[in-house]
């Protein structure tokens, strides 16, 4: 009988612990959290120009010697006559009367929206 009901002890265990792992739930959320988006010294050199030389001022696009849409980001002065104007902003938030850029591609991440968002919003100083 005491056989039996270790036997038994055993199993309940090994039933709770096996429900228990069965109950594991992931979700992409938590698992793949991305880190916070920095907001707090956007500027120029610092985050915008790095932004637009990786995602808008290359060759073939707004960058050497053929500026897509007469646009050229290669350098500060480009880049703010597209933000006086509203196209850069525009084009970048996929909204508006802009073509969505980059071009035939995924809109940029929310986190570099913002940054740009937040330092056209200071005044776009080249900092």
């Amino acid at each position: 009988m005491g056989r039996l009901l270790t036997l038994l002890c055993g199993l309940v265990f090994l039933v709770i612990v096996c429900g228990l792992n069965a109950c594991y739930y992931d979700n992409e959320r938590d698992l793949y959290l991305q880190p916070a988006c920095d907001t707090t010294d956007v500027t120029w050199t610092k985050v915008v120009q790095p932004i637009i030389s990786e995602h808008c001022a290359y060759v073939g696009c707004h960058g050497g010697g053929t500026a897509s849409g007469g646009h050229d980001f290669t350098n500060y002065t480009g880049v703010k006559e597209a933000v006086s104007s509203g196209a850069l902003l525009g084009a970048i938030s996929h909204n508006g009367n802009y073509t969505p850029m980059p071009y035939q591609g995924a809109q940029l991440p929310q986190c570099l929206i913002d940054q740009i968002r937040i330092w056209i919003g200071n005044g776009a100083p080249q900092n």
